[in-house]
């Protein structure tokens, strides 16, 4: 959801799960870790979304990870 309470479509959620990641590495770093010492991640999606909208955001940072 937005700060209004709408849901984000499709592309929008791709950017915020993109966003999630961008906050995780943050706080990683100040734990002198990275994603891939992230040993498992739980992604939990609402209702009508679309996965691999979803995944499409991130798979490609977490592939290298």
């Amino acid at each position: 959801m937005d700060e209004t309470g709408a849901l984000f479509d499709e592309d929008g959620f791709a950017v915020q799960m993109s966003r999630t990641l961008d906050n995780a590495e943050t706080a990683l770093a100040a734990a002198r870790a990275v994603l891939a010492d992230v040993i498992q991640w739980n992604v939990l999606l609402i209702e009508g979304v679309d996965p691999a909208a979803a995944y499409g955001g991130i798979a490609s940072r977490l592939a290298g990870a």
